[in-house]
Protein backbone atom coordinates (compact mmCIF):
# COMPACT_ATOMS: atom_id res chain seq x y z
CA UNK A 1 0.00 0.00 0.00
CA UNK A 2 1.41 3.53 -0.97
CA UNK A 3 2.26 5.40 1.82
CA UNK A 4 -0.16 8.89 1.77
CA UNK A 5 0.20 12.48 2.87
CA UNK A 6 -2.65 13.43 5.63
CA UNK A 7 -1.84 17.20 6.01
CA UNK A 8 -2.58 18.80 9.53
CA UNK A 9 -1.74 22.32 9.07
CA UNK A 10 -0.05 24.05 6.66
CA UNK A 11 3.53 22.67 7.05
CA UNK A 12 2.42 19.42 8.84
CA UNK A 13 1.76 16.16 7.67
CA UNK A 14 1.26 12.71 8.96
CA UNK A 15 2.08 10.13 6.88
CA UNK A 16 -0.41 7.08 6.46
CA UNK A 17 -0.20 3.53 5.22
CA UNK A 18 -3.77 2.81 4.87
CA UNK A 19 -5.44 3.51 8.34
CA UNK A 20 -2.12 3.37 10.37
CA UNK A 21 -0.04 6.50 11.42
CA UNK A 22 3.52 5.44 10.43
CA UNK A 23 4.97 8.83 10.70
CA UNK A 24 5.42 12.87 10.18
CA UNK A 25 6.74 15.80 8.27
CA UNK A 26 6.92 18.51 8.85
CA UNK A 27 8.73 21.98 8.54
CA UNK A 28 10.92 24.05 10.70
CA UNK A 29 12.10 27.05 10.08
CA UNK A 30 12.42 29.08 13.47
CA UNK A 31 15.82 29.60 14.62
CA UNK A 32 17.83 27.97 11.93
CA UNK A 33 19.46 29.78 8.94
CA UNK A 34 17.37 27.77 6.07
CA UNK A 35 13.70 26.08 6.12
CA UNK A 36 14.37 22.55 7.14
CA UNK A 37 11.71 19.50 6.40
CA UNK A 38 11.97 17.41 9.70
CA UNK A 39 10.18 13.31 9.31
CA UNK A 40 10.52 10.63 11.24
CA UNK A 41 8.77 7.12 11.26
CA UNK A 42 6.40 6.14 14.30
CA UNK A 43 6.39 3.05 16.03
CA UNK A 44 8.95 1.19 13.90
CA UNK A 45 11.14 -0.87 16.58
CA UNK A 46 14.40 -2.91 15.79
CA UNK A 47 15.10 -2.93 12.07
CA UNK A 48 18.37 -3.08 10.16
CA UNK A 49 21.38 -1.61 11.54
CA UNK A 50 21.86 1.36 8.58
CA UNK A 51 17.80 2.29 8.56
CA UNK A 52 17.12 5.42 9.69
CA UNK A 53 13.91 6.94 11.26
CA UNK A 54 14.51 10.48 11.85
CA UNK A 55 16.12 12.98 9.34
CA UNK A 56 16.31 16.50 8.40
CA UNK A 57 16.18 17.44 4.39
CA UNK A 58 15.62 20.59 2.57
CA UNK A 59 12.48 20.11 0.71
CA UNK A 60 9.38 18.05 1.65
CA UNK A 61 9.92 15.92 -1.42
CA UNK A 62 13.22 14.80 0.32
CA UNK A 63 11.61 14.40 3.24
CA UNK A 64 8.86 12.22 1.37
CA UNK A 65 11.66 10.06 -0.10
CA UNK A 66 13.85 9.77 3.07
CA UNK A 67 10.87 8.33 5.07
CA UNK A 68 9.59 5.91 2.08
CA UNK A 69 13.12 4.57 1.85
CA UNK A 70 13.31 3.98 5.49
CA UNK A 71 9.42 2.33 5.71
CA UNK A 72 9.97 0.28 2.88
CA UNK A 73 13.63 -1.06 4.72
CA UNK A 74 11.46 -1.65 7.64
CA UNK A 75 8.84 -3.53 6.34
CA UNK A 76 11.12 -5.83 4.51
CA UNK A 77 13.20 -6.61 7.62
CA UNK A 78 10.01 -7.23 9.68
CA UNK A 79 8.64 -9.37 6.47
CA UNK A 80 5.44 -7.25 6.45
CA UNK A 81 3.74 -7.14 3.19
CA UNK A 82 0.29 -5.42 2.09
CA UNK A 83 -2.76 -7.58 2.18
CA UNK A 84 -5.70 -6.85 -0.33
CA UNK A 85 -8.94 -8.20 1.57
CA UNK A 86 -10.68 -11.19 0.38
CA UNK A 87 -13.68 -10.50 -1.75
CA UNK A 88 -16.88 -9.91 -0.14
CA UNK A 89 -19.09 -13.48 0.13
Amino acid sequence: MPLALIQTSKDDFNVMSGRLCVGRIYRRARGTAKMQWLWALNGVYGGPDAMRITGITATLDQAQTELRESWEKWTAWANLQDSTPPPPP
